[in-house]
């Protein structure tokens, strides 16, 4: 996703109507916001990890995003758009496993030592 959609997508989780209130829920100054809208500068580390905790997902899959929408060298670009997969990749297993673990303990008593067995598996 965009830096652009990924701050709509912070205001619409916030409820926030204006650009002015999520730079004031993000504790940055509001001028920052349209710059990040207009593409003339990227969030800062700081800035993607509140976005991250608006979002519910890892600082680090924002990060790279936002270093994959702005590097001028193909090279690092196709880098930080793999980095990205890979993050949504593991996102997806790491799921998988949660869902499974709670199905196995849910379904039986043994759940605990099936899951334990999964993940020596793993």
């Amino acid at each position: 996703m965009t830096i652009r959609e990924r701050l709509k997508d912070c205001k619409i989780k916030e409820g926030i109507q204006s650009d002015y209130g999520l730079a004031k829920r993000l504790g940055i100054n509001p001028a920052r916001i349209c710059d990040y809208m207009a593409g003339r500068s990227t969030p800062d580390a700081y800035t993607a990890v509140k976005m991250a905790e608006i979002l519910k997902v890892h600082p680090l899959l924002l990060l790279a995003e936002f270093e994959a929408e702005t590097e001028k060298d193909e090279t690092k670009r196709a880098f930080w758009i793999n980095f990205v997969q890979r993050i949504r990749t593991g996102a997806v297993q790491m799921w998988g496993l949660i869902f499974t673990a709670s199905w196995l303990i849910e379904s039986n008593a043994s759940g605990t030592l099936d899951l334990i067995r999964i993940m020596y598996i793993m």
